[in-house]
């Protein structure tokens, strides 16, 4: 397993945790933001697994993914669904991801 499948692997358990139990009313971004989580993870495994020229297009995927579970979060975190802290660390891991996605499909 490569760094990055990891790294993806372990900011989506993270982040699946963290909005658990976001309070009434955030649910649907809630449910956005676990979309896209899981979809970082999911296609940089599948990216990591292929040869062909699928490979740098769900790298891509996976890449926007982590920007938009990015923007999802930092909604939840700014509404007080999520607390701030723990924004930061998942945001950062996140950045993490997006960068080694970033130079594999270069």
């Amino acid at each position: 397993m490569l760094q990055v499948e990891k790294v993806a692997q372990d900011v989506a358990v993270r982040g699946l945790g963290l909005v658990r139990e976001v309070p009434r009313g955030y649910g649907e971004l809630a449910d956005q933001f676990k979309r896209a989580i899981v979809s970082v993870a999911l296609n940089t495994t599948e990216a990591l697994g292929r040869k062909d020229g699928n490979r740098r297009n769900l790298l891509a995927v996976a890449r926007g993914s982590a920007k938009e579970a990015s923007v999802a979060l930092a909604l939840l975190g700014a509404v007080g669904a999520v607390a701030q802290a723990e924004v930061a660390g998942v945001e950062q891991d996140l950045d993490r991801v997006r960068a080694m996605l970033w130079r594999l499909a270069a």
